[in-house]
């Protein structure tokens, strides 16, 4: 079993017009909205799963960049169909 996991992941938005008009005078909305993450997760067992993963996020219309961090453990508990105990 391999132990060690990464990923990449891009996102953008581009749904909406991004040019409009109020009384006559033309808008703006900005750049794109877009994020980029990494991550990377070990197993220590087949039960368990730790993960990090950062977020390079700039899905703000006013250009404000969100830097985001995440930390998650994830675990299981009890018999599953795949063992017998």
């Amino acid at each position: 079993m391999d132990r060690w996991r990464g990923g990449l992941r891009y996102d953008e938005m581009g749904a909406s017009a991004d040019v409009y008009q109020v009384s006559g005078v033309q808008q703006n909305l900005g750049p794109e909205p877009w994020r980029a993450s990494a991550m990377v997760d070990f197993n220590p067992s087949e039960f368990s799963r730790i993960r990090f993963q950062y977020t390079y996020d700039m899905s703000s219309r006013t250009g404000q960049v969100n830097n985001e961090v995440l930390a998650q453990f994830l675990f299981t508990i009890g018999a599953h169909s795949a063992h017998t105990f």
